[in-house]
């Protein structure tokens, strides 16, 4: 009964509470490098639509951190929700077509669509 117990835990806390991740600020991030980490201003973040593409900054505890894009689709006044487009390669528990929650100041790069 209690065979592989741990290896179960642990596999459920991956990613929740062992190597966790979390979305870095790109606001912060430019603060910190005005010269060389440039990110969109805040007239264009604020018009991000569903359907447009953004990247985000997902860092991990330990100083790795991978930029992905996401698909946004829907916008509130204070958060976006967007789909992962990319397949990150060192988060675990983080996939393709994992639903991502963020604000205006976590992106770093907007894709806009292209219109008809």
């Amino acid at each position: 009964m209690c065979e592989g117990l741990w290896e179960r835990v642990t596999w459920a806390a991956t990613g929740r509470v062992i190597h966790r991740w979390h979305l870095g600020s790109g606001v912060e991030r430019n603060l910190e490098y005005p010269e060389t980490f440039e990110i969109p201003s805040a007239e264009d973040t604020l018009a991000i639509e569903p359907g447009a593409v953004v990247k985000l900054m997902f860092e991990m505890k330990d100083g790795w951190c991978e930029r992905m894009w996401v698909t946004v689709s829907s916008v509130s006044k204070r958060h976006l929700m967007g789909t992962l487009v990319n397949q990150p390669i060192g988060i675990p528990r983080l996939s393709n077509g994992d639903v991502i929650k963020f604000t205006h100041g976590h992106v770093i790069d907007i894709d806009w669509p292209v219109p008809d």
